[in-house]
């Protein structure tokens, strides 16, 4: 039976290896995410019901799993020739199974011209789309202008580079620091809680991270 992976892949990624479990005429699809469930049920269940009413043939299975577990998990499956079908991503799991090409490829599926085309170079890698986005959010840290104008620092730090040589200019003039720390972040910011020295700067703990 043929099945069109365009509405499957709403929000997540397709696995390549990937290949539904058939039972009878019906077949199965394990979709694995880090929402769904507790606080982030994310709306997963009136979305599955709504698409197994429009595919009666297709059934959801949805596996709940902590983001820090499948670091380890799904490469372990992918390995192992078993991936999920559909699987959630961030810009770190993208970088990695896209990268090493073990997420299909979506392009030319009628839904990417959907998208604005300000969105649409955050699909995947490069000109290859992996995935579709299950929500937009933004991130991002506040400054207080006033402190930065008096350090005599006119514009916000775009770089890690810029950002340490804010830091140091602060500290050499007295001043404080102070930052926000970003518990949840699966995005480009991490969080800003090291001190401002070759030791931070090197170390996996940034401001944020260039691709």
């Amino acid at each position: 039976m043929k099945i069109s992976k365009q509405t499957l892949c709403t929000g997540l990624a397709l696995s390549l290896l990937s290949g539904g479990a058939f039972a009878s005429d019906k077949v199965e699809l394990e979709v694995v995410s880090w929402k769904g469930a507790g606080a982030e049920i994310a709306n997963f269940p009136a979305i599955i019901e709504r698409f197994e009413k429009a595919y009666p043939d297709i059934s959801v299975r949805l596996n709940y799993m902590a983001r820090n577990d499948m670091v380890t998990s799904i490469p372990a499956r992918f390995q192992a020739g078993s991936p999920p079908d559909v699987v959630m991503v961030d810009l770190e799991f993208l970088s990695y199974w896209g990268g090493n090409g073990q997420l299909m490829k979506l392009n030319g599926q009628d839904f990417i011209d959907q998208y604005q085309p300000a969105i649409k170079p955050y699909l995947g890698l490069g000109d290859d789309v992996y995935y579709s986005m299950l929500q937009i959010s933004g991130m991002g840290v506040y400054a207080n202008d006033q402190i930065l104008r008096d350090a005599g620092i006119e514009s916000f730090p775009n770089t890690i580079d810029e950002f340490t040589q804010v830091c140091k200019t602060l500290d050499s003039k007295g001043i404080t620091l102070r930052f926000l720390r970003v518990t949840t972040a699966t995005g480009p910011i991490r969080f800003l809680c090291k001190p401002c020295d070759d030791r931070w700067r090197h170390s996996k703990h940034r401001p944020y991270r260039k691709n």
